[in-house]
């Protein structure tokens, strides 16, 4: 029986990032600076609640190599849809 992941033959892992939960939008950092966005210890337990719910559902599935499933970046689309010079008003600030 295996006892650590150099011993596995083929270790599983998740690439990429995890699906946020539905709560956790809120949370989205929408532009802000992360170093700022940490010091509001709402955000900090946040954060880590997402993050450990995705490590406990990796846990569960069974994989080898667990990751934070990247609960510390904004939603690409959403930071594309608000940095592109020719996306509405309406549509950066979700009114659309």
């Amino acid at each position: 029986m295996p006892t650590k992941v150099t011993d596995t033959i083929l270790p599983t892992t998740m690439i990429g990032s995890y699906p946020k939960p539905r709560w956790y939008t809120r949370y989205n950092l929408a532009g802000a600076d992360l170093l700022e966005w940490w010091k509001l210890e709402e955000n900090w337990h946040a954060w880590w609640d997402a993050t450990t719910a995705c490590i406990k559902d990796q846990e569960l599935a069974g994989l080898d190599i667990v990751t934070d499933g990247q609960m510390h970046f904004d939603d690409f689309c959403s930071r594309y849809r608000c940095c592109t010079p020719t996306t509405s008003a309406a549509a950066r600030d979700g009114t659309r």
